[in-house]
């Protein structure tokens, strides 16, 4: 199997968290959100042999909705995910982004493609997960 890259993405200064992503598109859009947070969180992401920060991000306009709508939705999305403490919140982040890593890893899977088999599969590998790493026996 291909080793999928993981980029780091470091947030603060110091370091109050590192968040490793398998998309470019995340890597780009968690330097924005950063940027564009209240207050100013500096954050550093290594793609490759290149670092990008995010300094440069702070005075400037959000991209195009119209010329980068992914983009601009995956900013929103870590926006809201960097505004909240709240567990559940954080929770689902890390679930959409290894579902994301998933998406990068496993697209061509025809699992993909079958909603309701989907999200079966991953309800089911969730709760056994959950089952092994807690010790948890509870039949719901």
């Amino acid at each position: 199997m291909k080793k999928k890259t993981r980029y780091l993405v470091t947030i603060g200064n110091p370091t109050i968290q590192t968040i490793g992503l398998c998309r470019k598109l995340d890597v780009h859009a968690l330097l924005w959100a950063c940027a564009k947070s209240n207050p100013f969180k500096p954050a550093v992401a290594n793609v490759g042999a290149q670092v990008l920060t995010n300094d440069h991000l702070r005075d400037r306009r959000l991209p195009s909705t119209q010329s980068f709508p992914a983009l601009r939705e995956r900013i929103g999305y870590w926006e809201t995910t960097l505004e909240h403490d709240d567990p559940n919140i954080l929770l689902e982040a890390a679930v959409v982004s290894a579902l994301n890593s998933y998406l990068d890893l496993m697209g061509e899977n025809a699992l993909a493609g079958d909603q309701e088999n989907f999200i079966t599969a991953v309800t089911q590998a969730a709760h056994q997960w959950a089952q092994e790493c807690f010790n948890f026996t509870n039949d719901h």
